[in-house]
């Protein structure tokens, strides 16, 4: 791809130096009890890893709860979980969409093994340029470090999930139950596109996105079962209803 065999000229492993471990961190603490009437779960978590992309990578927190008390005839029960992620993301096959440019990894792979990738900034900070100012900005292809280090893509999710219920045991053989689910999450993704990059002429004083999305999801349960034996025969009536509701 590079011509005749290299003599005597200096040559790079840009891929093998681009790369890196990819570590994981996985904790969790939890603690649990009860009594005759009543019983608990609490935990925690964190959750990081890096990416083997440099400055890619995803951390999450959850806290969870489950948690059930008796008090005469009603059982009251709780199963809640919050998570709070972040992802860290950068442009790996192309650029963002109608930009120009290029992604990380396709520059990895096509980069001259007869130029120092890590050199990607003048002394002042401004992007290196192999070719000086004999292409504009936006016809040349980034260096992979400049599109790690300087375009930044995240998102950031939050989440709760969870129901509530109530159950009453009206007799040994009736018992009539209400329960309320919620799932919700809200994403924000966001991207940061440094100035005197490979992207398109309007973006080349720096471009800055948000995106949020929100989603709820609501259910209620209500169920009525009589289970009763009479001689040799079984009766048995279930009876229930059932409302979702979607909010995007």
């Amino acid at each position: 791809s590079w011509g005749e065999k290299a003599t005597g000229a200096t040559t790079y492993d840009n891929i093998e130096n681009f790369f890196q471990g990819g570590g994981i961190l996985d904790e969790s603490l939890s603690i649990s009890g009860g009594t005759k009437n009543s019983k608990y779960y609490l935990s925690g978590s964190f959750y990081d890893q890096d990416g083997i992309v440099p400055e890619t990578g995803y951390t999450k927190y959850t806290v969870r709860f489950n948690g059930e008390q008796k008090v005469g005839i009603f059982t009251f029960g709780a199963n809640v979980a919050y998570s709070n992620a972040h992802t860290d993301r950068t442009l790996t096959g192309a650029g963002l969409y109608g930009s120009s440019g290029n992604g990380a990894l396709y520059r990895v792979y096509t980069f001259s093994p007869f130029d120092d990738m890590t050199h990607y900034l003048n002394e002042d900070g401004t992007r290196y340029r192999l070719f000086g100012d004999k292409l504009d900005p936006w016809e040349e292809s980034d260096n992979p470090y400049w599109i790690v280090n300087k375009n930044h893509l995240y998102d950031d999710t939050d989440r709760i999930t969870g129901n509530v219920s109530v159950k009453a045991d009206i007799t040994d053989w009736w018992f009539i139950q209400y329960k309320v689910g919620l799932d919700q999450y809200h994403q924000v993704n966001s991207n940061r596109i440094a100035p005197g990059g490979v992207v398109k002429q309007v973006w080349q004083n720096g471009m800055m996105s948000d995106n949020s999305m929100k989603f709820t999801y609501m259910s209620h349960n209500v169920i009525s079962n009589m289970n009763k034996q009479f001689g040799d025969f079984d009766f048995n009536l279930l009876l229930g209803t059932s409302i979702e509701d979607t909010k995007i």
